[in-house]
């Protein structure tokens, strides 16, 4: 159960490292620096996810539930 936690905060820290470079890239791209080929030099992997659509929202709104279950209000 413990490295549940070290895998949200490999997220958090993914996030958060990449929120800063995707709006630059955004507003490079709306300011005309570059344009949308930047992606393709840069060697970044698009993931596209394979488990079924209706599957995956079903087990998503199981770990919705479960942490509003966990969640106080103080």
């Amino acid at each position: 159960m413990e490295c549940i936690a070290y895998q949200i905060t490999d997220i958090v820290n993914a996030m958060s490292e990449d929120a800063g470079i995707g709006a630059a890239y955004a507003a490079g791209l709306t300011l005309g620096v570059w344009d949308e080929h930047i992606f393709e030099k840069m060697g970044r992997k698009k993931y596209k996810p394979k488990m079924d659509a209706k599957l995956r929202n079903k087990k998503f709104a199981g770990w919705a539930a479960a942490v509003s279950a966990v969640l106080s209000e103080e």
